[in-house]
């Protein structure tokens, strides 16, 4: 686990680095440090949300082939009442984590998707002809 987490974090140092060269700070704000460690965390809520999700799936699927493939059951998961290595609690306290930070993702990625995207509604609609429907003239 601890390699696949440095993994991550050397994929988020290199991305990070590359936004932060080819978005550089055009207009000399004073408050560039302060935009620029928001911008630090926001990203380390998504890659640190990304990389517990992979791991979910890989621990999730290797516990599902290794004890659902079993020929001859020679090893079974302990209960959750009798559980004494923690693997319960531990992948309870990973899910929930993954879950808040994932949530929080995709609310910052809404955000920023509705910051910097521009909407265009095109009415296709036919024009009506008024000249059927129109009120107070005489009926010949």
């Amino acid at each position: 686990m601890a390699i696949f987490f440095v993994v991550i974090l050397v994929v988020f140092i290199l991305n990070f680095y590359r936004y932060m060269r080819y978005n550089p700070d055009e207009n000399n704000s004073p408050y560039y440090c302060f935009t620029a460690i928001l911008l630090f965390f926001v990203q380390v809520i998504r890659y640190v949300a990304v990389g517990l999700n992979i791991w979910l799936l890989v621990l999730t699927t290797f516990i599902f082939c290794f004890y659902k493939f079993q020929q001859t059951v020679y090893l079974l998961l302990p209960s959750s009442g009798s559980d004494t290595s923690g693997l319960y609690k531990s992948f309870e306290a990973l899910f929930y984590t993954n879950y808040s930070l994932m949530v929080v993702a995709i609310i910052i990625f809404t955000f920023n998707l509705a910051n910097s995207v521009d909407f265009f509604l095109i009415d296709w609609e036919k024009e009506k002809e008024l000249g059927k429907f129109e009120m107070g003239k005489n009926k010949k």
